[in-house]
């Protein structure tokens, strides 16, 4: 059994950790390439500690639960019974400590593993910054919005989670120790059982409070008005709504320890009907009052809401300080102001970036494995004149290759190779783009040259590949051969 143990142990390393760790090294390198190991550490670490956070408070909160249900076990042992020819299963109350000591790690492991993918909302909040700009019916900055809110949900719904986990886990617990029962004249629950549970209920509605905290400024962020943000009736009847659910949330919950400690629980379900009751009947009395009232006269309803949207993209864009000038258009152009601004008027863009693309991906592609991926602005010095110009990069897009071996895609074509570049404004005879560099190699009608015509970062550069092996790399096409290159470069891992 040993020696069976340690060949699993060597197979889970060999085909579990060892690809984990080799993926985690070569992150290293890359981001140690670009100068940037202090953020690999920073969200490396973040991981970690958000994962084994989540972990302990998850297995401590589950399995303190399920041990306390199962150290209140009426019965010394349960009996699972087999069906037809089957033995019956007899589970001694320590082996349902170890059943409840396993399912609280799984369960506190997968909520550790969800935990730690959040790690950037986590680092945002830490990091959060004030805009400096609040919002007009609540008073918090817009930060709180971006980085604040969604942390603390993010908090709340992974507390939500471990508490229903426990109840249900601790319910059932209860079930097969015997402390729930159903009997003929209704379902008999045990003291312990009784105050355990109304306990898991109590923080269960202290966390409904909290949504109906957190859900008020959210009323600022939903897209299901008029415009994007609260409206007329999210002020007038959903923000009051919530206000009172918060409060008959947190008179719930005092309600649920009240009957756990004086064994009755009738307030709890009377707490918990004026609940749904504000719940449902706010719903049904925000479609009313949109229907009835809003809709009719929605434009003079939602003025205020809709002047507040403005005003805050004005504020987002920067726009909210444009100073307004009356021009007539009576002025008359004159060629000394022709003249004045002639760079500009020589540089003005009358080629669009989409039929642009197309034209190169069909007159400078040259072969099926090149795509230009976008068309970019940019500005040279051409011939001592300074011109705009577009150009786009031409780049190898493996998927197209001829023959998509492992060797053609990550040792022979590891790279794009030239441009297209050309002026803004200019057009041939035929109604083609006029271009300063193309072709390959790249040749220039103009000053401009391309001194390093090899493209490994690109667009399209999403799989690695490797240079410097025994394999040539493909460099470009000339006639009916290839020409072959060596990698010189310094970035890379």
């Amino acid at each position: 059994m040993p020696t069976r143990l340690a060949v699993a142990l060597a197979a889970l390393v060999l085909f579990v950790a060892l690809p984990a760790l080799a993926e985690l090294y070569t992150e290293w390198l890359w981001f140690g390439e670009v100068e940037y190991q202090s953020v690999f550490l920073k969200s490396l670490a973040m991981r970690w500690l958000l994962g084994a956070a989540a972990f302990a408070l998850a297995f401590l909160v589950l399995y303190g639960n399920l041990r306390l249900a199962v150290k209140r076990a009426r019965r010394p042992y349960v009996v699972f019974a087999g069906g037809g020819d089957l033995q019956p299963i007899v589970l001694e109350r320590r082996h349902l400590a170890w059943l409840a000591l396993g399912a609280s790690g799984l369960a506190a492991l997968f909520i550790g593993g969800v935990a730690s993918s959040q790690w950037l909302l986590v680092l945002q909040y830490l990091e959060a910054t004030p805009f400096g700009q609040a919002d007009p019916l609540i008073g918090r900055d817009a930060a709180f919005y971006i980085f604040t809110l969604p942390f603390l949900d993010f908090v709340r719904l992974g507390l939500f989670a471990v508490v229903v986990l426990a109840a249900v886990g601790g319910a059932a617990a209860y079930v097969v120790s015997g402390e729930i029962a159903v009997q003929p004249d209704g379902i008999q629950v045990g003291e312990q059982a009784r105050r355990h549970l109304l306990m898991l209920g109590a923080a269960v509605f202290l966390l409904f409070a909290w949504a109906a905290y957190l859900d008020m400024p959210r009323l600022l962020t939903t897209p299901a008005g008029i415009v994007h943000g609260a409206s007329y009736v999210d002020v007038a009847v959903r923000l009051p709504v919530l206000r009172i659910l918060m409060a008959v949330s947190v008179f719930a919950a005092g309600a649920c320890v009240y009957g756990a400690f004086a064994g009755s629980t009738w307030p709890v379900a009377a707490v918990t009907g004026v609940y749904l009751f504000v719940w449902i009947g706010g719903g049904g009395t925000a479609t009313a009052l949109q229907r009835l009232v809003v809709t009719p006269d929605e434009q003079q309803k939602e003025a205020p809401y809709i002047a507040h949207n403005i005003a805050a993209t004005r504020t987002a864009f920067d726009l909210d300080v444009v100073e307004e000038r009356q021009v007539s258009g009576d002025a008359l152009l004159t060629m000394d102001d022709i003249e004045n601004n002639a760079e500009t008027i020589n540089n003005v863009r009358l080629w669009d970036h989409q039929p642009l693309l197309d034209t190169f991906g069909q007159i400078q592609e040259i072969r099926t494995y090149y795509e230009f991926a976008s068309v970019d602005n940019d500005r040279y010095v051409v011939d001592g004149e300074y011109r705009q110009t577009m150009l786009s990069s031409r780049e190898i897009n493996s998927d197209s290759l001829p023959n998509r071996s492992w060797v053609n895609e990550r040792l022979q074509y590891t790279h794009g190779f030239g441009v297209a570049l050309g002026p803004v404004n200019q057009v041939t005879e035929e109604g083609l783009p006029v271009l300063f560099i193309q072709d390959l190699p790249p040749t220039s009608q103009t000053d401009l040259a391309v001194d390093q015509p090899s493209i490994y970062f690109g667009e399209l550069s999403n799989d690695y590949v490797l240079v410097n092996t025994n394999t040539d790399e493909f460099h470009y096409p000339q006639g009916d051969d290839n020409v072959s290159t060596r990698y010189d470069g310094a970035g890379g891992v």
